[in-house]
């Protein structure tokens, strides 16, 4: 009778050795990212360590001939769809000035997927040289669509390429209201643009392809325009935006509610630690004795000459006393303006603009007062003197 043990020795070695193997896989797959040369020792045929130390040593080859291509030719063929051996196998003939090899690499590279962000930078790269804006920004969106990564590398560099009319044009037309990436890149060039001009045609571009801005967009790209002093370019977005504002020397006289997010062009509320709110009557204030400083503030453009200005309130005299006013010409100083005169519900001021004051900051703010302040703001007249 044979004895059952070398059976069952047998057996726990080939379990022990699965085990091992399962483990030094596992681990392998762990590192891959990591440590590639560790996961490559420990399982030689784990395509994606394998593709990692190829990437590895190119990135860090400043002489030799070991760039990582014996790893990624091994990578493919132990996983064909390994996309990002088969970018690196690209790039490798585009250092060796092998530009038709490279193409059809990373030809391969894209159709096994569309998630590879060096391919999709190489293709980038590729048609910019050729002057294909159309196809550039095909794979800008393939780029933004698919990686967390690549906005802040490829955010800058679009939010300077709408300098050019023809990108700003074709961009605006290409976006997709869809991509989570078109709103965050729309609010960076409100924010961070440096060319007024670009701003103003990108949005009206936009406008024209029948894309969707949002509010905080359009409000932030007009900020924007006024920081970097051009106010008439902000009005001029304004207007396109909201067609239905016309040219006056202020918005909103009555002080309304706001229809949209607000502008500078609108009535800006101040974060204060009283009740200030517009409402169906007015602009309404609530405040106690020791409160000051400004409540509502908006860009005006009163033409050149002197001005009466006229603010009708609730408040009788003691509201006229505790309201001020102030008109300052945008990026100067406070304009001088004459002692105000204070009636029974009108606080009554006048100003001189100049001729290139086209644009101004119109403030109304609080006074200290020995009573609290509860009144309502009704309306605000501009007569030219």
């Amino acid at each position: 009778m044979i004895s059952p043990r070398p059976w069952k020795f047998a057996l726990a070695a080939g379990l022990l050795s699965a085990g091992a193997i399962a483990s030094s896989e596992s681990l392998a797959l762990a590192l891959a990212d990591i440590q590639p040369e560790l996961a490559v020792k420990l399982n030689g045929k784990q395509s994606d360590a394998l593709s990692n130390l190829a990437s590895a040593k190119l990135g860090g080859a400043g002489s030799g001939s070991d760039n990582g291509k014996v790893e990624a030719q091994r990578a493919i063929a132990i996983d064909p769809l390994d996309v990002q051996a088969a970018a690196h196998l690209g790039l490798i003939s585009q250092l060796a000035n092998d530009q038709a090899a490279a193409a059809e690499i990373m030809n391969y590279a894209q159709r096994v997927s569309r998630r590879d962000t060096t391919t999709q930078f190489w293709w980038i790269e590729y048609w910019a040289q050729r002057g294909d804006v159309k196809r550039v920004l095909r794979h800008y969106d393939t780029a933004l669509r698919t990686s967390s990564q690549a906005p802040s590398t490829l955010f800058p560099i679009l939010v300077t390429a709408i300098q050019n009319p023809m990108v700003s044009h074709l961009l605006a037309g290409s976006l997709d209201n869809d991509a989570l990436w078109t709103d965050q890149f729309v609010q960076q060039v409100a924010q961070s643009a440096q060319d007024g001009a670009a701003i103003v045609w990108f949005f009206e571009d936009l406008a024209a392809a029948d894309f969707i801005v949002s509010e905080r967009a359009i409000s932030s790209a007009i900020s924007r325009l006024i920081d970097v002093g051009t106010p008439a370019q902000g009005y001029a977005l304004y207007s396109t935006f909201y067609p239905a504002t016309r040219k006056l020397p202020i918005q909103n006289a009555t002080f309304a509610e706001n229809t949209h997010l607000p502008t500078a062009f609108d009535w800006n509320l101040t974060k204060a630690s009283f009740y200030v709110g517009l409402g169906s009557d007015g602009l309404e204030i609530d405040a106690p004795a020791t409160a000051s400083g400004p409540v509502a503030s908006q860009i005006s453009q009163l033409p050149a000459g002197e001005w009466q200005v006229l603010l009708s309130h609730d408040g009788g005299l003691k509201g006229s006393e505790a309201l001020s006013l102030d008109i300052a010409c945008i990026g100067q100083s406070a304009a001088s303006l004459p002692v105000a005169q204070r009636r029974p519900d009108i606080l009554e001021t006048r100003v001189r603009v100049a001729a290139d004051c086209a644009h101004q900051r119109l403030t109304i703010s609080l006074r200290s007062s020995e009573e609290s302040k509860a009144l309502k703001i009704s309306r605000i007249k501009f007569r030219e003197l």
